[in-house]
C-alpha cells in the first residue's frame, strides 16, 4: 500500500509539472466518457429502467389484428367494447384487464382562461392493475358509476397549474364540457399513463362491435407466462370469429410486453448511438496511448535509472498505470459533469420527446457506469506505453543521455497502428453521421400531399354536453364565415384528423352488394373547401359543396390509394356505392382525391375516405387556415373569431402545418443531429491525435531535419518527409474504416431511408474530409520544422 501510495504521489507531481499534456488529456478524455455517460444516462432512463410499476414483466398491451390488412400498425388495431369485455370475461391467463381511451379532449372552464384538457376514459380497476394509487384522495369506487355523478381524477400537473396545488382540491368541482365534475383523487407526479393526460375518468361500456376505439393493457395470471396468454388469446379469437362473423372474421388478438410497447420507437436508435459514442471512447483512448507512449519516450532515461537501480518491470509498469488511471478519473470527473449539463440537452434536441425521458437523469447507476468504463479506458491506454517498456534497453538511453536521436514515431509499431485505429473508427462515424443525414434530406424531399407553407391550424371543439348536432355544424360554419372574411386569409375549412397529426380513424365498409364488411380504410370527415385549403387536387369527379346536406344522399370522395386498391384506378371508384360501419345508408363516391401521407412522409399513402361535415357531424375538429402571409401573424385573429362565437370554448393545439411536419419528422431529425455531432467528435479527437502524434514525431527527429537541413535540403522536402509518412496511415485507416462503415450500413440500413448502405458518394465525401482534416493536423507541426535552426541542432548533437 506504502508503495503504490509512493506511486500515486510521483505520478501526481508528474502530471503537475506537464500542465498543458495533463489539461490535454484530461479533455480528450472527458469528450470520450462524457459522451458515453450523456448517452447511457439517456439509455438507462428510457431502455433500462424497468416502468414504474409493482411487477413490471407481467405488464402486457393487448390488441386487435386485422389479418386482412396491409396498412401500418394493423396488427396493433384499437379494440370494440364488445371483444374487450369478452376478453375480460373469458381470459384465465390474464389476472386483471383494463381498457382506456386516448386522444380525447374536455374544455375546463370556471378556473381562469379557458383550456382543452387531455382526457382518458379507464376502467374502474385501471389504477388498481397498474399497482398505482393517488398521492391524495382516492380511486374510482363502484359508486363512482352511475351515469348522474361524474367523478374524475386528475393529474399533479393539472392540480398544481389550473387548482394552485390547493390541499382542499378534494371534492372541489371542475367544469368539463360545461358539466360538474367532482375531484375525487390527485395522482403522483411521476404517473404519466397514458402520456400527457390530465383527467382520467370512468369508462362506460355497451357490447358493441360496430367500432373499435378502446385501448387494453392486462397483468400475466401467476405462473403463466407470454407464451401461455397468447395461445388462450389466439383460442379465444377463434371462438369469437365463430360467434360473430360478420365483425371478427380475419382478425385475431396481438399480445405485447408493455415494456417493449412503450420503448419500441426509441429502441434500435438508442443503440446504435450508443455503439458510436463507444467508438468515440476507443478513439479518445487511442488518443492518450499515443500521448503517453510519446511521453513514456521521453521518459525512456528516468525509466532505465529506476530499472538500474533495482525497479522491477512490474513496478514500472504499476507506475505509468497509476498515472494513466489518474488521467482516466479526472477525465470521468469532468465527463460526469459534462453529462449533467449534456443529456438535457441530448433530450431538448427532440421536439417530441423520447419515451420515458424525465427518467433520463445521471444517478447512481450512470456514476457506476462512468467509473466503469473509466477504470476500463485507463487500462486500455496505458497498457501500450507499459508494454513497450519490455523493450527497453537501459543501457543506451544512459549513454544517448539528452540527444534527441531516439526512435522516431514513425518506426514505432505500437503508435503507427493506434494512428490507423483512430482514422478508421472516424471514418466510420463519419460515414454513418453521412447516411444519415442523406437520408434525412431524402425525407425533407419527398411530397407530403399538402402545401404547408402559409398554413395555420387550431383544435376545436363544441363540447357535445351543450351543443346540439344542429347547433355544431352552424358553429363551424360561422367560425369557417368569419376567418374567410379575415385579411390575409384566402380560404379556411376544417377535418376531424390532421395529416401527420398523430391521430386516425379506421372503419370498415363494404360494397352495397356484399353482406359482411371485408375491406377498412381511414375515415376523414371534411368541410367544403378542406382539399382547396390543403393544396390538395381532386384529380376525378367533384369537391363537396351544398347538396352535401343531410337531407340529400350520403356522399364520400376517397383518395387515389384507395381507389387504385379497391376499383384499380380514379374512374372506376367513381359512382361506387359503399356501406361503412355495418348497417348504415349507401354512400356514394363522387370524388377522388390526391394522396397524403398522412402517417409520415417515410410511409406510403393508405386508403381513406372523405365525408362531409354536414352530413356527419363531429364535435372535435382540426381548423386550417390557408393565408397570403405568415400564418402565425393571424394567430390571435383566428382565437378572437372562436370566442366571439363561444366565450367559455379553448382554442388548442395551435401551429402552422410547418411546425406538424417538424414534429413529424423530428425523430429522424434528432438521429440525424446526434450522428453529427458524434461525428464532429471523433473528427476533432482523431485531428488532436493526428496532431500530437505528428508533433512528437517532429520533436524525435529534430536532429534528423537539422542534418537535413544543413545538407540543403528544400522546405518543401522536408514537409513531404514529415507529413508523407503519415499520409500511408491517413490512406490505411481510410480504407480499414471504409469497410467498418459498410458493416455498419448494413447493419443500420433499417434506419435509412432511400440511401444505400454503402453509398459512394457519402463515402467519398467521408474520405475526404477525414484526409483534409489528418493532412491539415499534420502540417501544422510539420511546419515548425522548417524552423529547426540545423547550427544549433548539430551542436547540441
Amino acid at each position: 500500500m506504502n508503495r503504490l501510495m509512493q506511486d500515486f504521489q510521483h505520478s501526481l507531481r508528474g502530471l503537475r509539472a506537464s500542465r498543458s499534456f495533463t489539461l490535454t488529456a484530461v479533455l480528450t478524455m472527458a469528450l470520450g466518457i462524457g459522451a458515453n455517460t450523456a448517452m447511457f444516462s439517456v439509455v438507462n432512463g428510457v431502455l433500462i429502467k424497468p416502468l414504474p410499476y409493482p411487477s413490471p414483466n407481467s405488464l402486457v398491451r393487448v390488441w386487435s389484428h386485422n389479418l386482412r390488412s396491409t396498412q401500418a400498425g394493423s396488427d396493433q388495431s384499437l379494440v370494440s367494447p364488445g371483444d374487450f369485455l369478452d376478453w375480460q370475461a373469458q381470459s384465465r391467463t390474464l389476472s386483471q384487464m383494463a381498457g382506456f381511451t386516448t386522444g380525447g379532449d374536455m374544455a375546463l372552464t370556471g378556473v381562469g382562461e379557458p383550456e382543452r384538457v387531455a382526457i382518458s376514459s379507464v376502467s374502474r380497476n385501471f389504477f388498481n392493475l397498474l399497482g398505482v394509487r393517488p398521492a391524495s384522495g382516492r380511486d374510482f369506487l363502484a359508486q363512482d358509476e352511475p351515469p348522474d355523478q361524474s367523478s374524475v381524477i386528475i393529474s399533479d400537473s393539472l392540480w398544481r397549474r389550473r387548482l394552485n396545488a390547493d390541499p382542499n382540491a378534494i371534492g372541489r368541482a371542475l367544469t368539463l364540457d360545461g358539466q360538474s365534475a367532482i375531484v375525487i383523487g390527485v395522482m403522483p407526479r411521476e404517473f404519466n399513463f397514458p402520456a400527457s393526460v390530465d383527467v382520467w375518468r370512468l369508462l362506460r361500456l355497451t357490447p358493441t362491435r360496430g367500432g373499435s376505439f378502446l385501448n387494453v393493457v392486462a397483468r400475466i395470471a401467476p405462473a403463466h407466462t407470454l407464451s401461455d396468454v397468447r395461445v388462450e388469446m389466439d383460442r379465444l379469437a377463434g371462438t369469437l370469429k365463430g360467434q360473430f362473423p360478420a365483425t371478427n372474421t380475419g382478425w385475431t388478438i396481438n399480445v405485447v410486453l408493455m415494456y417493449l410497447q412503450e420503448v419500441g420507437r426509441d429502441r434500435r436508435a438508442l443503440l446504435v448511438l450508443s455503439a458510436v459514442v463507444a467508438f468515440i471512447l476507443l478513439i479518445a483512448c487511442a488518443n492518450l496511448a499515443n500521448l503517453l507512449s510519446a511521453r513514456a519516450a521521453g521518459r525512456r532515461r528516468e525509466m532505465a535509472v529506476r530499472a538500474a537501480l533495482g525497479a522491477s518491470f512490474a513496478h514500472l509498469v504499476r507506475l505509468l498505470l497509476t498515472e494513466s488511471l489518474m488521467l482516466s478519473l479526472l477525465g470521468g470527473v469532468a465527463g460526469v459533469l459534462l453529462a449533467s449539463v449534456a443529456t438535457p440537452w441530448l433530450l431538448a434536441l427532440n421536439p417530441d420527446g423520447l419515451t420515458r425521458a424525465p427518467s433520463a437523469i445521471v444517478d447512481g447507476r450512470v456514476l457506476l457506469f462512468t467509473a466503469a468504463i473509466s477504470v476500463v479506458a485507463a487500462f486500455m491506454f496505458g497498457l501500450v506505453p507499459a508494454l513497450e517498456l519490455r523493450r527497453l534497453d537501459i543501457e543506451r538511453p544512459l549513454r544517448e543521455a539528452g540527444r534527441s536521436g531516439a526512435r522516431s514515431m514513425t518506426r514505432s509499431r505500437s503508435r503507427r497502428w493506434l494512428v490507423v485505429s483512430e482514422v478508421a473508427i472516424s471514418f466510420a462515424v463519419l460515414a454513418l453521421a453521412g447516411l444519415s443525414m442523406k437520408s434525412f434530406l431524402r425525407v425533407l424531399a419527398v411530397d407530403p400531399g399538402v402545401r404547408a407553407g402559409n398554413l395555420l391550424t387550431m383544435a376545436v371543439r363544441p363540447p357535445g354536453s351543450t351543443y346540439s348536432v344542429d347547433q355544431i355544424r352552424t358553429f363551424y360554419s360561422d367560425l369557417l364565415d368569419r376567418l374567410e372574411r379575415l385579411p390575409g386569409v384566402t380560404s379556411a375549412a376544417a377535418t376531424s384528423m390532421l395529416p401527420l397529426g398523430g391521430d386516425n380513424r379506421v372503419y370498415g365498409f363494404r360494397a352495397e352488394s356484399s353482406p359482411t364488411i371485408g375491406n377498412e380504410a381511414n375515415y376523414r370527415v371534411v368541410t367544403p373547401h378542406y382539399f382547396r385549403t390543403m393544396g390538395m387536387a381532386v384529380v376525378a369527379g367533384r369537391d363537396f359543396d351544398d347538396r352535401d346536406a343531410t337531407d340529400f344522399a350520403q356522399v364520400a370522395i376517397v383518395n387515389q390509394a384507395m381507389a387504385r386498391r379497391f376499383w384499380s384506378a380514379a374512374p372506376g371508384a367513381l359512382g361506387q356505392r359503399i356501406v361503412i360501419r355495418g348497417p348504415a345508408p349507401p354512400t356514394t363516391i363522387v370524388g377522388v382525391v390526391s394522396d397524403v401521407r398522412h402517417f409520415g412522409v417515410e410511409l406510403p399513402a393508405e386508403p381513406e375516405m372523405y365525408v362531409p361535415h354536414r352530413q356527419v357531424s363531429m364535435s372535435g375538429m382540426t381548423v386550417v387556415i390557408r393565408t397570403v402571409g405568415d400564418p402565425n401573424a393571424l394567430a390571435r385573429e383566428a382565437r378572437e373569431q372562436v370566442r366571439a362565437i363561444d366565450p367559455n370554448l379553448p382554442v388548442s393545439n395551435m401551429r402552422t402545418m410547418e411546425n406538424v411536419m417538424e414534429v413529424s419528422t423530428a425523430p429522424r431529425r434528432f438521429t440525424m443531429l446526434l450522428f453529427d455531432l458524434f461525428g464532429a467528435i471523433a473528427l476533432l479527437l482523431a485531428a488532436v491525435g493526428v496532431y500530437g502524434v505528428t508533433r512528437h514525431a517532429v520533436a524525435e527527429r529534430t536532429a534528423e531535419i537539422g542534418v537535413r537541413v544543413a545538407l540543403g535540403a528544400a522546405p518543401r522536402q522536408i514537409l513531404m518527409l514529415i507529413v508523407g509518412q503519415h499520409v500511408r496511415l491517413f490512406l490505411t485507416g481510410t480504407a480499414i474504416g471504409a469497410f467498418g462503415a459498410l458493416l455498419a450500413g448494413r447493419l443500420t440500413s433499417a434506419m435509412l431511408f432511400q440511401v444505400q448502405p454503402n453509398d459512394p458518394v457519402v463515402f467519398l465525401a467521408g474520405a475526404c474530409v477525414l484526409v483534409t482534416v489528418s493532412l491539415a493536423a499534420s502540417y501544422l507541426p510539420a511546419r515548425r520544422a522548417l524552423r529547426i535552426n540545423p547550427v544549433i541542432t548539430l551542436r547540441s548533437e
